[in-house]
């Protein structure tokens, strides 16, 4: 593992604990995810113990349901044997990134309903994104996470535009939101991969000037004290991932049965848990997600950022980041055009991965792309269609993959290490003449992830319980 040091030091306790009759420590992941929320539980050794899953759908809720949030988290606790339970260590939860509320410390209760990730402050009140995004043009530094109509820092703009801030009202981001209400805390904690799209300083991990300069440029007038002045909306600490928050209330505890020494730590977005999950921990390691789109993530000494490349960095420690971005192509494009599953696999095995065809695409399946061009009025290139099916979907894949080596040459241009190994994750990976074609365009060793679950990345989280904030 990449993220501190002091991991062995943990385990030689907790294995001292169990030698000496205590039960055997288990670290629990939360990744609350689009369609549902999961749990997965592990040992010391990475050894999953228990999983389980509820399904949006199923409980007839919608994704931006915080009290839903909730309610998921206690039954799948519950769900866990009762022996697993009381052997918990700590719990760690994976979010959407960027998907925020607002909550009122005096009412103790959400003053402002969820915003998820994919919320557009321009595309649900054009006028007031409008006002947000010459906000963010004229603070954000070029490049920056943040300067987006989707980013934290967009919905806090926009919420702030429609009723000002009370003095006693707090940003807060699902992940974090969901570690809150294990411990009860007065105050709230977040962690450097939500607060990135905030425009959190991960360079010198502090809230930048610029930051409260924005929120304070508000064209609405406020009756109540400014929360801009005081500094107060934002969550007061901002801490590595996998950073010790607080223990679980003993109410909770207690309830539930848990161990009354049971550990919260702060946690990550779910890509990165997904991420993490793989097993990727060395410099030049990078996963390629190959689902509906097309998303990298390379673990790099150095940092490159550049939104107008559809690029940024997340800090994973103190002297390494996760760089990468995410293509509009992907496995989308398959079903648009109609190829089944059977059809795919029968033409996949009449395709030579070690050979090109002369067919230059552009897979999208609307207009627009993110990286590795960011260009919102890149059109899809889909013709000619030869006439033999088989050379129609080599020259779809073979293009995808010459996007995702676009994608890795352009993080190396911008200042990231070289990629030295592609790890394969999403449904794309089970294509084994496309691993292999994939394998002859990148030029590194690729293959497919063992586990990719943002719950299981999330567990492996949990076991790094100390303060290295």
């Amino acid at each position: 593992m990449f993220f501190n040091t002091e991991k062995s030091t943990l385990l030689i306790f907790l294995s001292l604990n169990f030698i000496l009759g205590f039960n055997k420590p288990l670290f629990l992941g939360y990744d609350f995810g689009t369609s549902g929320v999961r749990i997965c539980l592990i040992d010391e050794n990475y050894d999953v113990k228990f999983e389980n899953s509820i399904n949006w759908k199923d409980k007839k809720v919608n994704v931006n349901d915080a009290l839903a949030w909730k309610n998921a988290q206690y039954e799948l606790l519950e769900s866990i044997p009762l022996d697993y339970r009381k052997s918990i260590h700590s719990i760690c939860s994976s979010g959407t990134s960027a998907s925020c509320l607002i909550y009122d410390i005096n009412q103790n209760k959400i003053s402002r309903e969820p915003r998820m990730y994919d919320y557009n402050v321009l595309k649900e009140n054009e006028n007031i994104g409008k006002i947000v995004m010459n906000k963010l043009n004229n603070f954000c530094p070029n490049g920056n996470a943040a300067n987006a109509p989707t980013s934290t820092l967009a919905k806090v703009l926009a919420w702030q535009e429609e009723e000002p801030f009370k003095s006693t009202e707090r940003l807060i981001h699902q992940a974090d939101y969901l570690s809150h209400t294990l411990t009860l805390h007065d105050e709230f904690t977040s962690e450097w991969h939500n607060s990135l799209k905030l425009g959190y300083d991960v360079h010198e991990l502090v809230y930048p000037t610029w930051l409260y300069d924005c929120i304070a440029s508000s064209s609405s007038d406020s009756s109540d004290s400014s929360n801009s002045s005081n500094n107060e909306l934002l969550p007061h600490r901002v801490v590595a991932p996998g950073t010790y928050v607080g223990q679980v209330h003993s109410s909770i505890s207690s309830r539930y049965d848990l161990n009354e020494n049971c550990q919260v730590v702060s946690g990550t977005t779910d890509s990165i848990a997904a991420f993490i999950a793989s097993g990727a921990n060395q410099i030049g390691q990078a996963v390629s997600s190959l689902g509906s789109t097309l998303a990298i993530k390379l673990l790099s000494s150095t940092y490159a950022d550049d939104s107008t490349r559809g690029v940024y960095s997340h800090r994973l420690n103190h002297n390494q980041w996760l760089v990468g971005g995410a293509s509009n192509v992907g496995c989308a494009i398959l079903r648009k055009l109609e190829f089944d599953t059977n059809e795919l696999i029968e033409l996949s095995k009449q395709i030579d991965p070690d050979t090109d065809i002369d067919l230059n695409y552009y897979p999208l399946c609307n207009q627009g792309e993110r990286f590795p061009i960011n260009d919102a009025s890149k059109q899809p290139i889909l013709e000619p269609i030869p006439t033999d099916r088989a050379d129609y979907l080599k020259g779809i894949l073979q293009s995808i993959a010459y996007i995702e080596k676009k994608g890795y040459d352009v993080l190396l241009e911008l200042g990231a290490d070289q990629v030295t190994e592609v790890i394969t994750a999403g449904g794309g990976s089970t294509n084994e003449m496309w691993t292999a074609m994939r394998q002859r365009v990148l030029q590194v060793p690729t293959t497919k992830a063992d586990n990719i679950d943002a719950a299981f990345g999330a567990a492996k989280l949990a076991i790094q319980p100390f303060e290295n904030d």
